[in-house]
């Protein structure tokens, strides 16, 4: 059972919204693993604007809150590939732990947290220098990084290790690791902050 979902991202594809000042209208961004791309979406009219060529294996992605970046996990080479909306070409590449799956910007945009999961850690990416800044050891597995409305917290799903780590984004440590349920794959928080809802693969 573990052996097929190692790696998630095989068999979802994953997409994200942009939108920025050069577009009138948001325009999706989606990861295509099998293809070492991602395409770009108008959702005015749902059409393929371009494919941008990436890492190889890409998985998660992300974008910046301001909208002037998105930011692509490739867990074949280890890569996240910071791609620039405003003309839709790959800026930089920035190497990180083994098997990046998933990533999140938080919500000030000055960090990006990047899933390693064959690495059991994440990556921290200061995107003042697009360089990584540190990297915290977290659970078994992990799969997914979510923010506190506050960007105080970075809640972390440990597939195979059944737990949560919470994560200061001051000190960038874990203070906290909790049980959640079978294969802890996703984690959500409320805008109010007070909860964090954990989507469990295997229960």
């Amino acid at each position: 059972m573990y052996k097929t979902t190692f790696h998630i991202c095989l068999t979802f594809t994953a997409l994200t919204l942009a939108s920025t000042a050069a577009f009138s209208q948001p325009y999706a961004y989606v990861t295509n693993i099998a293809g070492n791309n991602v395409s770009v979406v108008n959702t005015a009219n749902d059409a393929i604007v371009t494919s941008v060529a990436v890492g190889t294996g890409p998985c998660g992605v992300a974008v910046s809150p301001d909208g002037s970046h998105v930011y692509v996990a490739s867990q074949t080479t280890n890569t996240v590939s910071v791609i620039t909306t405003s003309n839709n070409s790959v800026w930089k590449t920035i190497n990180v732990g083994t098997t990046p799956t998933r990533l999140a910007a938080n919500p000030n945009g000055s960090q990006v947290f990047v899933v390693d999961q064959a690495s059991n850690q994440v990556s921290v990416i200061s995107t003042s220098s697009f360089t990584v800044t540190a990297t915290i050891g977290v659970g078994y597995r992990p799969s997914n990084v979510g923010f506190s409305p506050d960007g105080t917290r970075a809640y972390v799903t440990n597939l195979y290790g059944g737990t949560v780590s919470v994560i200061n984004t001051s000190s960038l440590s874990v203070i906290n690791t909790f049980t959640a349920g079978s294969g802890p794959a996703a984690v959500v928080v409320t805008p109010s902050g007070l909860h964090a809802y954990v989507a469990n693969q295997y229960a």
